[in-house]
């Protein structure tokens, strides 16, 4: 028993301290855990060519997540700005570093809360509150790009990678794929890291400059939220970081 909880403290360390050991780890353990060593360096690292295994196992879980935020919040194809929404949309993943992937812009029906999601896989969610706000199109494009640069910074994935990695290494596809979509969910609700945001601030508006749009749209649009949306209580302030130091440092890099 002693020895077997050493080696699962000694996976653990490794996952999460050193990466970059995982292949010496995979020889130490035997040649069946080399394979599954190799996709878990992967995953930390979140690079790999389009259509490898990693390309596939983010589209699985970016698929059940979809599934399981549209039962909640279900799409609306007739939304008023939903045609907008996708042709922007469109233009930003043409200029995405990940351009391969197949980018969905949904308007989903959540007419009290303003925000905006991004699943693995490619798939932006965009509530009708925040286009009842009457954004023009470079405030639009700095929301969507933000969401979009999530997914070009493979943030969801580098968000769980110790914890499937260390899964794909002592357990079994079905219950990796099952952990991994609670992961998500979770981390869709909680939000991601202040760092990924900051990194998702100045990704996005890089893209949407790239794209053809202001750059200055997403600190415009953060600025109609907090105007609009100060005196209410809603959870896109809750799993951001503060709004006025977002601004601050888009003005900083952006004008």
């Amino acid at each position: 028993m002693t020895h077997k909880i050493g080696i699962l403290f000694l996976v653990i360390l490794l996952l999460q301290i050193l990466p970059g050991y995982l292949p010496v780890l995979g020889k130490w353990l035997g040649r069946k855990f080399r394979r599954k060593t190799r996709f878990a360096r992967k995953l930390l690292d979140s690079t790999e060519k389009p259509g490898g295994p990693l390309a596939q196992f983010e589209k699985l879980i970016g698929k059940q997540a979809l599934e399981i935020c549209l039962a909640e919040t279900p799409a609306v194809k007739e939304a008023s700005g939903a045609g907008t929404v996708e042709e922007i949309g469109r233009k930003l993943a043409a200029c995405s570093h990940r351009n391969y992937i197949p980018f969905r812009f949904i308007v989903v029906n959540d007419p009290g809360e303003p925000n905006a999601c991004a699943i693995p896989g490619g798939s932006i969610l965009v509530t009708e509150a925040f286009l009842d706000l009457h954004p023009g199109q470079d405030e639009l494009a700095g929301i969507l790009a933000h969401e979009v640069a999530h997914i070009d910074c493979c943030h969801s994935l580098k968000a769980i990678g110790s914890t499937v990695a260390l899964q794909k290494i002592i357990g079994t596809n079905q219950l990796i794929l099952s952990r991994a979509t609670g992961l998500i969910e979770t981390l869709l609700k909680r939000g991601y890291s202040q760092e990924n945001e900051f990194e998702a601030d100045r990704e996005g508006a890089q893209l949407a400059k790239r794209a053809g749009f202001d750059p200055r749209g997403l600190r415009h649009a953060l600025e109609m939220l907090e105007n609009n949306c100060r005196r209410e209580r809603y959870s896109f302030f809750s799993t951001h970081p503060p709004t006025h130091e977002r601004i601050n440092e888009l003005r900083k890099h952006f004008g």
